[in-house]
């Protein structure tokens, strides 16, 4: 059997489903119309599925307006058509759109309340910053003061060098004087006495700087001494002030200037290893060696400085090549260079005083060097968190103008809303009752064209159609199933129109009934002929044959038992044919569309069974080696069958469920 004969030769058997108690509720007029309703199928699956988009669309639209009334109805026992229900029901509607109203000023306050937080967060950001800067310019001059004290410790009877490299501790003094009276708020930092106001504070420095370093004793017995003396007091205060500056830091807000915060504060502490790393170097050069404990420190500020100075490309990714620079300097390769000289042994000899000043003096360039471009480093830091800081301020203001803005317009459009949703309801309440009688009526009628149309075609494929999107599709594994009554020339010559139709009506009834159990598609139906597949148009991965083969084995068990009402001795048998391939599906026509199968695995299936033989199913090779690989299928080998188009194929009977 050719499946691409003439549509006009097929026929489909369509019961459209009943409404149920709903409607039957509904007026007289409903029922009155279902007899000619059935007259008018073609004209309402044309027009349902050619204009379904605005269907929906004003059924949306008179949905939820026939909602709103029934809600109120059916939870206040309102009735919006009575005067009293009027009145409620414009009370209602009145309130409704007020409480987003009052949702939205409400939020818009919270908002313009947080925006004020950030916005007195930022500005005591912007002083958090200021008094860090000030901390650090001071920790900044007491690290140089260090440095050139402890430098000038060494060679203090070489007027030569000091000369050449500037050096002048009276005027460091001044500086570090100048950086400190600059601090507008001294923080007092808890933990010694000598920080517990700014002058006391002075007061010590200027003391320490008049008994220890103006008035040095240059013997080699106390030289040490003082040298020591001078390294504690110094790492002791910049320590003490570092940590304060870490507090700062650590009180501000969380806005995106803490990145450069903590940037900031790591390479100030990488800056005082760096120079603590420098004291202890002039030392290990001047003496030519370290005890144990201070060769250890010396090691350990130099890793330290390392590490910061990764903390701040961490929290600071554009500071990676800003590092990168200082590292290929000429500077901080010659202090790298001495680190790892000086650490090769604990001591160190030269061959005569004029060189071991060169060194330490090459060193003390180099180390100063290197301090010197870390400071303009976070001189750039300084620079760009006050254009963030600028850049956040400006941005939580124009925040704050926008919200107010917000807030004035909601306060100003409110009384509009509420007038025009007045004259709204007034209007709606107007035709509110045939609107509901409307929006009932024209459910039921989609309801009914909805029904037609899935008993007519696919789910999915129906929604395509009435979506406007292509039905056509090509599956590359589907199973097909023709299945025929033997002997049906004789059965219908022996049978009248009436009882004819009786059988097969019997008949695909029941099959209809078993198809409901497996994952298959009634394709069509012509005379006895019954056509059947699995794979499409929903796809189940290999799972086609074995639907089409459960079915088989089903519709070939209950055959024999179908009993026909004007012979109850005829008993029918059936020839079935499957096989599996490649097709092709979709919809054809517009009058009464039906979803029919194209391709070679339709002509195929439907030879499997012409050739086939009573009461038995016969199925090709590749149908037999999807069930095989599935397993749970028993099947015998026919042999070879002349196909019309194919020559001779190996075919199979399919027995049984393993």
């Amino acid at each position: 059997m050719d499946q691409l004969q003439a549509g006009s030769k097929w026929a489909k058997i369509i019961q459209p489903s009943g409404e149920g108690s709903q409607d039957e509720e509904e007026d007289e007029d409903d029922d009155n119309g279902e007899e000619g309703y059935n007259t008018v199928i073609d004209d309402e699956i044309k027009k349902e599925l050619t204009s379904s988009t605005s269907k929906d669309d004003s059924t949306m639209a008179s949905e939820s307006v026939a909602i709103s009334l029934q809600w109120l109805d059916k939870l206040c026992g309102i009735t919006p058509t009575t005067k009293r229900g009027h009145n409620i029901y414009m009370a209602c509607m009145l309130l409704i759109p007020l409480i987003p109203i009052f949702a939205l000023i409400t939020q818009n306050v919270i908002l313009l309340n947080d925006i004020i937080i950030r916005r007195t967060d930022l500005i005591d950001s912007e002083g958090s910053v200021e008094r860090s800067d000030e901390a650090a310019w001071l920790v900044s001059t007491l690290q140089k003061e260090r440095s050139e004290a402890l430098f000038s410790l060494f060679v203090d009877n070489n007027i030569a060098t000091q000369i050449s490299i500037g050096l002048d501790l009276k005027a460091r003094f001044l500086q570090t004087d100048k950086a400190l009276e600059n601090v507008k708020n001294w923080r007092s930092p808890e933990g010694s006495e000598m920080f517990r106001s700014k002058l006391r504070f002075q007061i010590r420095l200027d003391d320490f700087r008049k008994r220890v370093i103006e008035n040095n004793e240059t013997n080699a017995d106390t030289s040490e001494l003082v040298v020591e003396d001078a390294m504690g007091f110094y790492n002791y205060a910049t320590r003490v002030l570092l940590d304060d500056l870490t507090n700062i830091i650590r009180s501000s807000n969380g806005s995106s200037t803490w990145r450069f915060l903590i940037t900031y504060k790591n390479i100030l502490r990488a800056i005082e290893s760096v120079g603590i790393e420098m004291s202890f170097g002039i030392r290990f050069q001047g003496r030519g060696n370290l005890v144990a404990k201070n060769f250890g420190k010396f090691i350990e500020q130099h890793k330290l400085s390392q590490e910061y100075l990764l903390q701040g490309e961490a929290f600071l990714t554009n500071m990676r090549d800003d590092l990168k620079k200082i590292r290929s300097t000429k500077d901080y390769k010659a202090y790298d260079k001495m680190y790892k000289q000086l650490i090769r042994n604990n001591t160190i000899t030269f061959p005569n005083e004029t060189e071991k000043v060169d060194s330490i003096l090459n060193y003390f360039r180099s180390s100063r060097g290197v301090m010197r471009q870390l400071r303009m480093n976070i001189n750039d830091i300084r620079i760009r968190m006050n254009d963030v800081i600028r850049m956040e301020i400006f941005s939580v203001q124009r925040e704050y103008a926008f919200g107010i803005f917000i807030l004035a317009i909601l306060f100003l459009i409110s009384p509009m809303i509420v007038l025009l949703i007045r004259n709204a309801v007034n209007a709606l309440q107007t035709f509110s009752a045939s609107l509901k009688k409307k929006v009932k009526d024209l459910r039921r009628e989609k309801r009914r064209a909805e029904t037609l149309i899935y008993q007519m075609l696919p789910k999915s494929v129906a929604d395509n159609l009435k979506a406007n999107k292509q039905t056509s599709e090509t599956f590359d594994s589907a199973t097909v199933c023709f299945t025929e009554i033997d002997g049906f020339k004789d059965i219908a010559r022996r049978c009248s129109p009436l009882e004819l139709f009786d059988l097969l009506n019997i008949l695909y009834k029941t099959f209809d009934a078993r198809i409901d159990s497996n994952d298959v598609y009634k394709v069509e139906t012509i005379n006895d002929s019954y056509m059947v597949a699995s794979g499409l148009p929903e796809r189940n991965g290999d799972r086609h044959a074995a639907e089409i083969a459960n079915l088989c084995l089903d519709l070939l068990f209950i055959t024999p038992g179908i009993l026909i009402q004007h012979d109850v001795n005829l008993r029918l048998k059936i020839r079935v044919g499957i096989h599996t391939g490649a097709t092709t599906a979709g919809v054809v026509g517009s009058k009464m569309p039906r979803y029919c199968l194209f391709g070679d695995t339709v002509n195929v299936a439907s030879r499997m069974q012409s050739t086939g033989e009573a009461m038995k199913i016969q199925m090709t090779y590749e149908t037999k080696m999807l069930l095989d690989n599935l397993g749970g299928y028993i099947s015998d080998m026919r042999g070879q069958v002349e196909v019309k188009g194919k020559g001779y194929m190996d075919t199979y009977w399919l027995v049984s469920r393993a």
